[in-house]
């Protein structure tokens, strides 16, 4: 999910991205696109498909997600389900 999540919260924390990105090896690529590869060095599960996640399973992991502490204080407000649901389709 964190590559994805980072991927949609791009456009709020650049500069904190280019940080990380750079961190990570990728002085001009993307901070979601640096830790998406590790996640693959590492050989771990890389999209939701890889652990059995359905898009007919958005909508109710969207719900139960919105209402959770951590994304009330992520970078980028989190104002609807939607938005959650977009953040699944990134990951899927």
């Amino acid at each position: 999910m964190l590559p994805a999540v980072m991927q949609w919260n791009q456009p709020s924390n650049p500069d904190r991205q280019s940080m990380i990105a750079a961190s990570l090896g990728h002085q001009a690529g993307s901070a979601s696109a640096a830790v998406a590869d590790l996640v693959a060095e590492l050989g771990l599960p890389r999209t939701l498909r890889d652990v059995g996640v359905s898009r007919t399973d958005f909508r109710t992991i969207a719900r139960k997600a919105f209402g959770d502490i951590l994304v009330k204080s992520n970078p980028r407000p989190v104002q609807a389900i939607s938005d959650i649901e977009e953040i699944l389709e990134l990951a899927w």
